[in-house]
């Protein structure tokens, strides 16, 4: 199998297509720009971390191949 990172466009037009893991990064963007806002507001704040979750998008490079 062959898997792919970040879910471009080339992943899923290729053949065979390719599996690809997509990283949530509107999300990603987001949560980093609260946590730096909130970061300046209470400098003495604690350090916070967020866990996001990819989405593993299985295509034709990581399924078994057809029958002739």
């Amino acid at each position: 199998a062959v898997i792919g990172l970040d879910g471009i466009l080339a992943a899923e037009v290729s053949v065979p297509s390719l599996t690809t893991v997509e990283q949530p990064c509107e999300a990603m963007a987001r949560a980093t720009l609260e946590l730096i806002a909130r970061r300046r507001a209470h400098l003495d704040a604690p350090t916070e971390q967020r866990l996001l979750k990819p989405v593993l998008r299985i295509r034709e490079s990581a399924t078994a191949p057809l029958a002739p």
